[in-house]
C-alpha cells in the first residue's frame, strides 16, 4: 500500500504537469487559468473526495471491527486467522469501489461536464475547459489519494 506522502508526491505532480499545460502569456488569461483551477479542484472535490471519504470511512469501521474481533482471546484460532483475512479482504474490495467511482465522474468529466457547467451553473466557456482539462490531467494525482 502506498504511504500517504508517496500519494501527495504523485498528486503534486500531475498538478505540476498541469500547471506546464496551460501557457501563461497575459495577465487575462493567467486570471481566467487561476479561475480554471479553482473550479477544477472543486469539481474534483465533489465528485471524487466526497465519495471516496464516504467509502473510505466505512472502510475504517469495518475493518476495525474485523481487527478487534480477531484479539478476543476466547475465540479459537481459526476464527482469529478469518478475522485477519478479513481486513484484507475489506482494502482490496474498497479499493476496487474506490476506483469504480473513480471512473464514474471521469466519464462524466469527458462527456458532460462542459454541458453541465455552460448551461445549468452559467460559467465562461474558457474556464470551463481550462477546469476540465486541470481534472482530467489530475486524475492519477486523485485516484493516488482516495
Amino acid at each position: 500500500m502506498f504511504s500517504y506522502k508517496f500519494t501527495v508526491f504523485i498528486n503534486a505532480f500531475f498538478i505540476s504537469l498541469a500547471g506546464f499545460y496551460f501557457k501563461i502569456e497575459t495577465k487575462e488569461n493567467t486570471i481566467s487559468i487561476i479561475k480554471g483551477i479553482g473550479l477544477g479542484n472543486m469539481i474534483m472535490n465533489i465528485l471524487c473526495f466526497d465519495i471516496c471519504l464516504g467509502i473510505n470511512g466505512a472502510l475504517e469501521t469495518l475493518i476495525s471491527q474485523a481487527y478487534g474481533a480477531q484479539k478476543l482471546t476466547h475465540e479459537s484460532q481459526e476464527f482469529k486467522d478469518e478475522m485477519r483475512l478479513i481486513c484484507g479482504r475489506y482494502l482490496n474490495i474498497a479499493r476496487l469501489v474506490n476506483t469504480v467511482f473513480m471512473i464514474f465522474p471521469t466519464c462524466v468529466l469527458f462527456f458532460f461536464a462542459d454541458e453541465i457547467l455552460i448551461t445549468f451553473f452559467k460559467q465562461n466557456a474558457y474556464i470551463s475547459e481550462i477546469a476540465i482539462q486541470y481534472c482530467i490531467i489530475s486524475i492519477p494525482g486523485v485516484w493516488a489519494m482516495t
